[in-house]
C-alpha cells in the first residue's frame, strides 16, 4: 500500500468520525461546524507548513537571495551528511 491510499483512507475515516459525533442524522444537523472541524487539519498543515519549511534555493537563486540559497543549502548538505560550503565555493556559484 503506498501511503497515498493510507493518507485517503485516513481521511475518509476522519470525515465519517466527525460527521457520526456531529450530524444528528443525514438530513438534520449542525452542517456548519462539520465543515469547520472537516477543515481545520487542512488550515494546520497550511500553517505548518509556513513556519517550518524553507523556499526551495532555486526560487531563492533566481530572486538573487544568495546569503538564504547558502544557508538552506548548507542546511541539507549537513542533514544529508555532507560538508558545507566554502567561502570560495560560494563566490565560484554568484
Amino acid at each position: 500500500m503506498s501511503l497515498i491510499v493510507i493518507s485517503v483512507n485516513i481521511g475518509l475515516l476522519f470525515g465519517v468520525v466527525l460527521a457520526y459525533f456531529i450530524l444528528d442524522s443525514i438530513s438534520a444537523g449542525n452542517w456548519r461546524a462539520l465543515i469547520l472541524w472537516s477543515a481545520l487539519p487542512g488550515v494546520l498543515a497550511y500553517v505548518g507548513a509556513v513556519i517550518f519549511i524553507d523556499e526551495s534555493p532555486r526560487y531563492c537563486m533566481v530572486a538573487n537571495n544568495y546569503d538564504e540559497t547558502f544557508s538552506i543549502l548548507n542546511r541539507i548538505s549537513i542533514m544529508n551528511g555532507g560538508r558545507v560550503l566554502t567561502d570560495n565555493e560560494k563566490i565560484q556559484l554568484e
